[in-house]
């Protein structure tokens, strides 16, 4: 059990390995692509993973983690696609019923999009070098991961990285202008990440950055979501419920920043 003694190499093959088991588990439903929450769930959990090697990128051997995140890019550009079209179809079919019955091609349209990129990732997920990821991913022992000094206590590591990242978000929060936003979600992401991933090490307290990051980064993904829409249609009654959309987060964007970084 990981804990304030906990090394360097504890604490990322405890990380690495309960993740894999996490996509593993995950893995059987994706032979159906049209379990939306199989496909969301799969694409967060190989987010997550790199995200955290990320932050951990210093504590590393160069190769293996090149190697390895190059390998978890490489999947996520894979099933991104399918979840991106599935997004777009879920957001269009929880409009008001008046813009669904009048934009019925668009409907088409995004019906195709979401089964040709299904049928995409299905041959896709058959490849060598998906099988090959999935092989690989789980190790078998903390050997596996390459550690530059797997001995050394991690308590100081995450305690130092988590306060940096935390800084970060809140300079990026208070300074972002209303377009690039989706920069300050990133960053979200990290504190996020490594926040929970660090909560048997530094206990309770990190717990409400972590929470905090989620509620940004599910915020600025309502964001993210509406915009990707705006850009795909024409359809000036869409536009200008997006338009709405968009107006309702941002507001609700100050008010989180208000609260929490000023």
């Amino acid at each position: 059990m990981l804990n304030r003694k906990s090394t360097v190499g504890e604490f990322l093959f405890s990380t690495v390995s309960n993740m894999a088991k996490r996509e593993l588990e995950i893995v059987p439903r994706l032979s159906d692509p049209s379990d939306r929450a199989a496909v969301h769930d799969f694409r967060v959990e190989i987010r997550r993973l790199r995200s955290i090697l990320g932050s951990c990128e210093t504590l590393l051997e160069t190769e293996w983690f090149n190697n390895f995140r190059s390998q978890l890019k490489a999947i996520d550009e894979v099933i991104s696609p399918v979840r991106n079209a599935q997004v777009l179809f879920d957001r269009f079919n929880n409009y008001p019923d008046v813009i669904v019955n009048n934009n019925e091609a668009l409907y088409v349209s995004l019906q195709t999009m979401v089964s040709e990129a299904e049928a995409t990732f299905t041959t896709k997920s058959q490849t060598p070098e998906f099988k090959e990821f999935l092989r690989v991913i789980k190790p078998a022992d903390s050997g596996a991961i390459a550690v530059l000094d797997p001995d050394e206590s991690i308590y100081k590591f995450l305690k130092s990285k988590n306060k940096e990242q935390w800084k970060s978000l809140r300079r990026a929060a208070l300074k972002a202008h209303p377009n690039e936003l989706h920069r300050v979600r990133i960053k979200a992401k990290k504190v996020r990440y490594l926040g929970e991933a660090s909560i048997p090490i530094l206990g309770s307290r990190i717990q409400g950055r972590a929470q905090t990051a989620q509620r940004i980064q599910t915020l600025l993904g309502e964001l993210q979501d509406s915009t990707m829409m705006s850009e795909l249609v024409t359809s000036a009654d869409i536009l200008e419920y997006e338009k709405e959309q968009v107006k309702q987060i941002r507001s609700e964007w100050s008010e989180l920043v208000r609260r929490n970084f000023d």
